[in-house]
C-alpha cells in the first residue's frame, strides 16, 4: 500500500475508486457483469453498483482489484492521511440533511466544505457538500430567506452536473468532491 499504510475503510477513510476504469477493464476482457461477480464473488448489482458510482467496493475487494485491474501498488486507493489538507480526516458521522416537504434524510459520511451564493434570481443560497460511505455525493442547497432546502445526490459527475444553475455550488462540488482528488494526484 502506499507509504506502507493499511488501506482504511468503514469509519476510517474513504477510498478512491475510478468506476469508469474499472467498466473500461472489464470491457476490455470481454466479461459481463455477470462474469466479474462471479470472479470477485459477488452479485450481479454489486458490480452494477461500482461502475455506476452508487457504491465503492470494501477494504476486503482491494486486493482483488488490484490483480484485476492490473495495478502496482503505488495505484492503490490511498488512505485519508495522503489527501489533501482540506479532505475530512476523522471517520464519519451522522448527517441529517433537510430536504422541502419531506423528513429530513439521515447520512452517514463526511462533511467536505460549505458555499454560497445566488440563485439565478438572486435569492441567497448555502451549499453544503458531504460524502457517504458508499462514496454517494451529496449536496444540501439552503435557500436563507424562503428556508427551502432542496438535495442533490448520486455519482460525483451527476451531482456535478446538476449544479450548472449554481457556478458557486458547482464549484465547490468540483474543488471538493470525490474526483478532485484524482485531479489533486495529478
Amino acid at each position: 500500500m502506499l507509504n506502507n499504510e493499511q488501506v482504511q475503510r468503514n469509519g476510517h477513510a474513504p477510498m478512491i475508486f475510478n468506476p469508469a476504469a474499472f467498466k473500461a477493464k472489464r470491457r476490455s476482457l470481454g466479461w459481463t457483469q455477470k462474469r466479474a461477480a462471479d470472479w470477485f464473488e459477488l452479485s450481479t448489482p454489486a458490480i452494477g453498483h461500482w461502475e455506476t458510482g452508487k457504491a465503492v467496493p470494501w477494504e476486503k475487494n482491494w486486493l482483488k482489484i488490484m490483480e484485476f485491474m492490473e495495478l502496482g501498488d503505488e495505484q492503490l486507493p490511498v488512505a485519508v492521511a495522503d489527501h489533501p489538507e482540506w479532505w475530512p480526516s476523522a471517520s464519519p458521522e451522522h448527517y441529517f440533511l433537510r430536504r422541502v416537504d419531506a423528513p429530513k434524510l439521515r447520512i452517514k459520511g463526511w462533511w467536505l466544505g460549505s458555499a454560497e451564493g445566488q440563485s439565478p434570481n438572486g435569492s441567497e443560497a448555502e451549499a453544503k457538500l458531504f460524502i457517504t460511505e458508499s462514496g454517494t455525493t451529496f449536496v444540501e442547497i439552503h435557500y436563507v430567506l424562503s428556508g427551502k432546502c432542496y438535495l442533490t445526490h448520486g455519482s460525483f459527475d451527476y451531482v456535478l452536473g446538476r449544479m450548472s444553475a449554481l457556478p458557486w455550488a458547482k464549484a465547490l462540488v468540483a474543488e471538493r468532491g470525490v474526483d478532485a482528488w484524482e485531479d489533486h494526484q495529478g
